[in-house]
């Protein structure tokens, strides 16, 4: 998987890469090798597990969010009016224009999710949020 990412970084450098390792002991080459994201689906796993062993019934709401369903988490950029506004009022926007749930924002290079209901939106912030998938 790093030797393809690499091939197809030098082909196209602008190329948003992401690779699926086994292990985590292998991110320093993927990174070094240009990779956007990389994805550990093994470390997914035992925490869907731990999460469902606390708080049973849980699994069905991965399985909606992860499996061939009708739902979709996206990332998108918040439109000039929201900029500004408190997480709280964005999150109330989104529910009532029926666009979806909000789960966070990634500010720079942080994933924030559930944040302070107070935090202000600003306009480099990406907003998370679970909706339903484009037909």
């Amino acid at each position: 998987s790093i030797l393809i990412a690499l091939a197809v970084e030098i082909c196209n450098p602008s190329v948003h890469s992401i690779v699926e390792l086994q292990t985590p002991e292998n991110i320093h080459h993927a990174k070094n090798a240009g990779v956007d994201e990389v994805i550990i689906s093994s470390s997914y796993q035992g925490s869907i597990l731990a999460q469902s062993a606390s708080s049973p019934g849980v699994s069905r709401v991965f399985s909606e969010i992860f499996g061939q369903t009708s739902t979709v988490v996206r990332q998108e950029e918040a439109s000039s009016e929201l900029v500004g506004k408190s997480y709280a009022e964005v999150s109330t926007w989104y529910t009532n224009e029926n666009i979806g749930s909000l789960l966070g924002i990634i500010r720079d290079t942080e994933a924030i999710l559930v944040p302070n209901a107070n935090l202000k939106l600003e306009k480099s912030d990406k907003l998370v949020v679970l909706t339903r998938a484009k037909n």
